[in-house]
């Protein structure tokens, strides 16, 4: 028998209206159902594309299923997800050279490899100090490296002759990866995806080699 308690979160959607997510739970602590509303407490389609969810669990607690439905209750479909890939050596090559073409594009001015390597939406930063003096995040698009990819290293002095780069898995998952990228210039740890049977650089925080530090 579930228990009647109800928890509301307000979110606020940088595009959207404000959301009013009713949330239940069981008297294991099992989240069993979500709902959105409006602000006129109307349901509303979230995100995500329906209404409401209900959650099944097994006997461990675990989650077995998540059924969606739109305003009128009527079931909302959803793909079904590709099944969990295996991470072998030969993705784990895959991953370091997709992070290593990053560098390799900028140092050897090949904006095809870049397109290549790197998800559209892309998010690159490095931590830096405002004009108010304040430590604060300055971000890099893809349309900007794209440019860099085909100018930065024009005159060919922006690296060494024989540059060092070196690309760490820090770890994988699925299709998701952690690696650390060495280079003269930069230390860079970066998130990879893989859509399809590509992989791809989806965000990356970095910061000047500096040997001292």
């Amino acid at each position: 028998m579930s228990c009647r308690c109800v928890v509301s979160l307000l979110f606020l959607l940088a595009a959207g209206p404000s959301f009013s997510d009713a949330v239940k739970f069981d008297e294991q602590g099992g989240h069993i159902r979500f709902s959105y509303f409006d602000a006129n407490n109307k349901p509303v389609p979230s995100a995500f594309g329906f209404a409401y969810a209900i959650k099944h669990y097994n006997h461990l607690g675990v989650m077995t299923e998540l059924q969606r439905f739109d305003v009128n209750g009527k079931p909302v479909s959803r793909p079904t997800p590709p099944e969990p890939m295996k991470i072998d050596e030969q993705e784990i090559a895959k991953i370091k050279q997709v992070a290593l073409n990053y560098l390799i594009a900028l140092q050897t001015l090949d904006p095809a490899l870049m397109k290549a390597t790197l998800h559209p939406s892309l998010e690159k930063y490095i931590v830096e100090v405002n004009e108010s003096g304040a430590s604060d995040l300055r971000k890099t698009t893809f349309e900007q490296m794209m440019q860099n990819a085909a100018n930065w290293n024009r005159v060919g002095t922006r690296f060494p002759k024989h540059p060092r780069n070196q690309a760490i898995v820090l770890d994988a998952y699925n299709r998701m990866a952690a690696v650390k990228l060495l280079s003269d210039n930069w230390v860079e740890y970066i998130h990879l995806v893989k859509l399809g049977d590509i992989w791809y650089v989806k965000d990356l925080v970095w910061d000047l080699n500096r040997p001292d530090a």
